[in-house]
């Protein structure tokens, strides 16, 4: 990915689009990339525990609300964080997401605080001022390709797929058409999709084997890219790449 690139991310539900757009964020902000992240379905304290699990390999579990919460594994996630943190992140989840809103929320992330990633989680979830599907995600793909190509960063739009493309995403690899509104891959330089016609459990369920697909690149060849989730700290990695000498850390609960 690359400065003024409209990149697209698309999956099937629960299929885990947020997940793999999180680890772009937190590369990104380990490289010294600040990231901007608009979420229509998830609070900042909810992103920011997906964040401290895959930067500290601690789980999950142990970071987010609820009954199995530690506050020792917290205080520690977020000591490796600040060790590995090179740029800020900035959040909004403010209701309701116009397409005047998003654009406006998106240019004071880019100019105000310098971010160079611009996330939108989900595209589907913008513009419902605009009755027509097919109106209202072209209208969503041109603003979020303009804000890339004037602000001069990377804009990631976070898409669902039709339920036509979701019943059959399990068995068949995913093609570019299903994603909801039908008008992404027009206006975006890359399509990445999940292919979920290739999961294979792995590690006792706590870990899958699946694929990547570059469906769509105007910049270079598409691609399929094996890789691996880890469920316990939302780790996603590539299955042919050498180990992250970051993640000496350990798998910790």
């Amino acid at each position: 990915m690359a400065p003024s690139w409209f990149v697209v991310v698309g999956g099937a539900t629960g299929h885990g689009k947020s997940l793999l757009v999180s680890n772009l964020c937190v590369n990104a902000i380990r490289n010294g990339l600040s990231v901007g992240f608009i979420s229509t379905e998830m609070t900042r304290q909810e992103v920011f525990a997906r964040f401290l699990a895959i930067v500290s390999g601690c789980s999950v579990r142990r970071l987010e609300p609820g009954t199995l919460f530690q506050q020792s594994t917290a205080t520690e996630a977020v000591e490796v964080w600040r060790s590995q943190q090179k740029a800020r992140w900035w959040f909004d989840n403010g209701l309701p997401h116009s397409v005047r809103d998003v654009a406006t929320s998106l240019k004071s992330m880019a100019v105000d605080h310098r971010c160079k990633v611009l996330v939108v989680d989900y595209v589907q979830d913008v513009g419902l001022e605009i009755e027509h599907v097919a109106q209202r995600s072209q209208t969503v793909a041109q603003m979020l390709k303009r804000c890339a190509r004037t602000f001069h960063v990377i804009v990631v739009g976070v898409s669902q797929f039709n339920r036509g493309q979701s019943f059959t995403a399990r068995r068949d690899s995913p093609v570019s058409e299903g994603l909801a509104g039908g008008q992404w891959e027009n206006s975006a330089d890359q399509v990445i999709l999940l292919d979920q016609s290739s999961y294979e459990k792995a590690d006792y369920g706590t870990k899958a084997h699946t694929r990547i697909l570059l469906k769509k690149n105007r910049h270079g060849p598409t691609a399929e890219i094996p890789v691996t989730w880890d469920y316990d700290n939302l780790r996603l990695s590539e299955r042919s790449a050498a180990p992250d000498p970051r993640s000496s850390h350990g798998d910790r609960s």
